[in-house]
């Protein structure tokens, strides 16, 4: 999977107020993808969701360090825009897991809750 959809894709950020801000980003968008591989995709999170849940962390991150800022405008639009690009990945997080072709044993063990060929 490629760097911008593995980090942020950030390089030589020069505030430093706003780092402690792109790190939250960063373990947000982390755990987001791994929630969407593991309750939408079929355990995988592609990479153009990855991407959007990227942006829509970086968009937190933007929203939180306006309102810190005292910019509640740029902070209400900036959580709306994440909100949009989340629901965007799970859309096609959806999409790709649903077009992807199936191992009809590994959904019945995994329905079955059978893991390594042992209940």
């Amino acid at each position: 999977m490629p760097a911008l959809a593995r980090k942020l894709g950030l390089r030589d950020v020069v505030a430093p107020d706003l780092l402690p801000y792109l790190a939250d980003a960063a373990e947000f968008a982390e755990h987001e993808c791994t929630r969407l591989a593991q309750v939408v995709g079929g355990g995988v999170c592609g990479t153009a969701p990855s991407v959007l849940v990227q942006t829509a962390a970086l968009q937190v991150a933007g929203s939180r360090y306006a309102f810190a800022k005292g910019d509640l405008v740029t902070g209400s639009r900036l959580g709306d825009a994440a909100r949009a690009n989340l629901l965007s990945a799970h859309d096609l997080c959806a999409k790709e897991a649903a077009a992807r072709p199936r191992d009809p044993m590994a959904d019945l063990d995994r329905r079955l809750g059978i893991t390594g060929g042992k209940p």
